[in-house]
């Protein structure tokens, strides 16, 4: 065995670990934002100390005021 053959050999194993491990990462983040970011408890293992996700006080704020507009206009 070259020298030049070694040299191909290792090449091939290492692009070809680096090829799987960004094909891993891909698909981990597709399957992040279409499925795995609403299940609760996946969020709690990668996020401990929260949801994941910044708390929007004006967010909130909005949901409550459509609650009331809801509750005024069925009362």
């Amino acid at each position: 065995m070259s020298w030049e053959e070694v040299i191909k050999e290792a090449l091939t194993v290492i692009f070809s670990i680096v090829f799987t491990l960004l094909l891993i990462v891909i698909a981990w983040m597709v399957m992040w934002h279409l499925f795995f970011s609403k299940i609760r408890f996946v969020r709690e293992i990668i996020f401990p100390d929260g949801d994941g996700k910044q708390k929007d006080p004006s967010k909130k704020e909005e949901l409550r005021n459509r609650r009331e507009k809801r509750q005024r206009k069925d009362s």
